[in-house]
């Protein structure tokens, strides 16, 4: 059984490597696409690598509104990603990330595959949220919300929030401000 451990231990090793090695790289770098600051093309180069990241984050945000609020209407999709862009920055991190966050969204346990109109109709949502983030006129949706649950279930965190809407199957919750 100890062989097992070390075989473990070493492909823990591995992937660590490999993820710190990715993340010191721009995404989808390759290394001799390298450009220092002044070089020629260098300034287009920094450009592209923009334009990938952020198809990168909004494919996950799509993802994200396709798996959690598929068959909602366009309000409720919308409050979906409202709700994952204020976790983003929340908590500075990525869209990317706050998704795959452990614990934070069921479907990514067991994620299955996005396809077909109701696919298309999270992209589409996704991208105009995101848009509407980078003009300023985001998030009327959620009202601030962070939190999210289908009204099928009753988590115990429920309790300690404020509702500030229901749109479709789900109930939007945020931080309960008290008041002395």
């Amino acid at each position: 059984m100890k062989w097992i451990d070390a075989v473990v231990a070493i492909a823990l090793v591995v992937m660590a490597v490999c993820t710190v090695v990715q993340t010191m790289r721009a995404p989808s770098m390759k290394v001799s696409e390298w450009r220092e600051p002044d070089s020629p093309g260098a300034a287009e180069y920094q450009q592209r690598l923009v334009r990938i990241e952020r198809a990168k984050q909004e494919q996950c945000l799509a993802l994200n509104v396709y798996h959690e609020a598929r068959g909602e209407p366009e309000a409720g999709k919308r409050a979906v990603a409202e709700v994952t862009l204020a976790r983003v920055a929340e908590r500075s991190t990525s869209i990317c990330r706050e998704v795959y966050r452990p614990a934070q969204f069921s479907w990514t346990a067991t994620p299955t595959r996005a396809h077909g109109p109701a696919w298309r109709d999270a992209q589409r949502v996704a991208a105009a949220v995101l848009f509407d983030e980078m003009r300023g006129a985001c998030c009327e949706h959620a009202k601030g919300a962070t939190y999210y649950h289908a009204n099928s279930v009753r988590p115990g965190w429920a309790r300690t929030m404020e509702r500030v809407a229901t749109i479709g199957n789900h109930h939007f919750y945020r931080r309960a401000r008290w008041t002395s």
